[in-house]
């Protein structure tokens, strides 16, 4: 071979390989051959290379071998086309998924629902129990509906005075929803003939809404161990365990997740609302308790009868005495008891009187007391926050401080923790925040049923682990500088110079005051005695116990009951139609566009995540 052939064979194949690696797009396709050389006259050889030119369609393609070096020209093609990613589709919108019902405690009772009480399911999800007759017990009565088992709510088809006759009208079965706002008109629940407690809660989750109780029995003698109740709440859930803080009793235990709203409680013979873990439980021996996580909100309570004239308590067995720090009695666990925008009048004393571990008072109004109003016992965490304690004509021997603190709780001995603040403390009208709190509204005295805060009561009754020392300034170790942590669903607090104009106005002030008419409106049916009630408190006029407003106890005769201290309730309204027996009326659901005919639709969930039941019992 030449040597110059040599010397320019790797650069003609390298320039071949740039033209062959540029040439290589789209379809491709042969353009060109090589044509082997031949020997030259010179002398000099000639090497003969087959090749092949790739190149798009379309192209030109031209060889020239003049110079020294071969040249390959590619040209004309056109350009290609840009390449790109495609748009992806959009995928199609997954359905949702479909509701569940909500679980206990992941919803309110009810919007609205605040305190310890209202994680309250009620009879959400369950069946439709419908009352139809105000008699005492059998097929559409009250007591069924109460008594029956299993998640269920109580929609009421008729209103009036429903008998309590034949005993306690308990509940031992959970999940329950008495919504007496679905009536026709005023619920009335007790009457003049009643017959041991018109509600007896002994189980949990109960929600009871737009009630009033009023077992206003004149033949049963009155006391504190004898008398007709309004509600109480007792006998929950049997354990057997030596109480102590170390072990301290499942929180499934005891009455809990209690909500009671809107609902009207008066001229009870025993008292009208009490909660007792009465029962204390051992290794070998069966208790009950502790009652927890309740609450009373937006309720009006009056007129306890003469002879027993009590407002709402706590209690736990009284045979039980312990240091709170040991934690042998079932008070020591019952917690997150609440009390909020209430209003009782002329109630003597025990307003409320509270015994337990925790309880919030807050936004109530107390009107019109013969001896104190709250009474606290042990070493409990209470919290008495922007209420009003109005004086009236029964003040005029009420003790100087409306409420009385002490170490000495039998069940709960110890010092207890206290919060106070916001408070208004006067005679009627006043609406201006007491300057002082713990120095105008609180004594510390030496215990319950101490006749006046100086008094000493009886060493039987006396903590070891106390001081009794009645009639002074709290001491400061028992006052907080902040108010205890809020619960699950937080007490909203108003301002206390408002509270009237929020409990006693708009479409459901305090008490049993309006049921649902059939579009889902409230419809006022305050009763003439909770009228009379409400406006003696506005104006600040004089009032007293059941009957007849008397103004002392333990009369030696009692007095008949005159017209505005008897039940009148207030019915004269119509049914709505539901074709369903579901709870919710037709007109009603047609409104929001639900089927009259799906026979499931009640327990289906709305949008708010309640069923379209509870969003009816809600109100519009």
């Amino acid at each position: 071979m030449n040597p110059r052939s040599r010397h320019l064979l790797p650069l003609f194949l390298f320039a071949v390989l740039l033209i062959l690696r540029g040439a290589q797009l789209g379809v491709q396709t042969p353009s060109s051959t090589a044509t082997p050389a031949s020997a030259t006259t010179s002398g000099s050889a000639s090497v003969t290379i087959p090749f092949q030119v790739v190149a798009p369609t379309g192209c030109t393609v031209a060889f020239s071998s003049a110079g020294s070096v071969p040249v390959i020209n590619v040209s004309g093609c056109s350009a290609a086309p840009a390449i790109t990613n495609p748009t992806p589709p959009t995928p199609p919108t997954p359905p949702a998924p479909p509701p569940s019902t909500p679980k206990p405690g992941n919803l309110a009772a009810f919007p609205g629902a605040q305190g310890g009480g209202a994680a309250s399911a009620g009879g959400r999800g369950g069946v439709v129990m419908e009352v139809t007759n105000t008699n005492d017990s059998g097929s559409g009565s009250l007591r069924a509906c109460v008594q029956a088992s299993g998640p269920r709510t109580c929609i009421f088809r008729v209103a009036g005075v429903f008998n309590i006759t034949s005993g306690d009208n308990i509940a031992t079965s959970p999940y329950l929803t008495i919504a007496c706002q679905t009536a026709p008109g005023e619920v009335i629940i007790g009457g003049p003939n009643a017959n041991g407690a018109a509600l007896r809660i002994s189980t949990h989750d109960v929600i009871v809404r737009h009630c009033t109780f009023s077992p206003d029995n004149a033949n049963t003698p009155s006391g504190p161990d004898t008398g007709t109740v309004g509600i109480t709440i007792a006998n929950c859930s049997a354990i057997k365990l030596n109480l102590a803080l170390t072990t301290p009793p499942p929180i499934t235990s005891g009455c809990y997740n209690l909500m009671l709203d809107h609902v009207t409680t008066r001229w009870s013979g025993n008292k009208s609302w009490i909660t007792t873990s009465n029962f204390t439980p051992t290794a070998a021996t069966i208790g009950v308790g502790p009652n927890h996580s309740m609450t009373v909100q937006w309720s009006l309570d009056y007129e306890p009868h003469e002879g027993h004239p009590v407002g709402y308590g706590t209690a736990t067995d009284e045979a039980c005495k312990s240091a709170a720090s040991v934690g042998g009695c079932l008070s020591s666990y019952e917690t997150d008891i609440d009390f909020h925008h209430n209003l009782f009048v002329n109630v003597d004393h025990r307003i409320p009187e509270i015994g337990n571990k925790s309880t919030r008072w807050i936004n109530n109004i107390v009107f019109n007391y013969g001896t104190y109003a709250v009474q606290e016992l042990g070493a409990m965490t209470l919290d008495v926050i922007n209420n009003k304690f109005i004086k009236g004509n029964l003040n005029a021997n009420a003790q100087p401080h409306p409420t009385h603190w002490t170490a000495n709780g039998p069940e709960i001995c110890g010092p207890p923790s206290g919060y106070l603040s916001g408070n208004i403390f006067g005679p009627s009208g006043t609406n201006t925040v007491s300057a002082d709190q713990w120095g105008t509204l609180a004594i510390a005295i030496d215990g319950e049923d101490a006749q006046s805060e100086t008094n000493k009561i009886s060493d039987g009754d006396v903590c070891p682990q106390a001081t009794h020392t009645p009639g002074v300034p709290v001491p400061e170790s028992w006052k907080r500088s902040a108010a205890q942590p809020a619960s699950t669903f937080p007490i909203v607090t108003d301002p206390t110079a408002n509270l009237d104009a929020i409990l006693l106005s708009g479409a459901t002030p305090v008490g049993n005051s309006a049921h649902l008419d059939c579009n889902g409106n409230w419809v006022n049916h305050q009763d003439a005695a909770d009228k009379r009630i409400i406006a003696q408190y506005q104006s600040g006029a004089s009032g007293g116990y059941w009957p007849n407003g008397v103004t002392f106890t333990g009369l030696s005769t009692f007095p008949t009951p005159t017209a505005g201290w008897q039940d009148n309730p207030v019915t004269n309204f119509t049914a709505c139609t539901e074709s369903l027996h579901d709870g919710i009326p037709d007109q009603w659901k047609a409104a929001k566009g639900l089927s009259t005919t799906d026979a499931t639709v009640y327990k289906a969930l709305a949008p708010s995540g309640y069923t379209w039941l509870e969003t009816y019992l809600n109100g519009n």
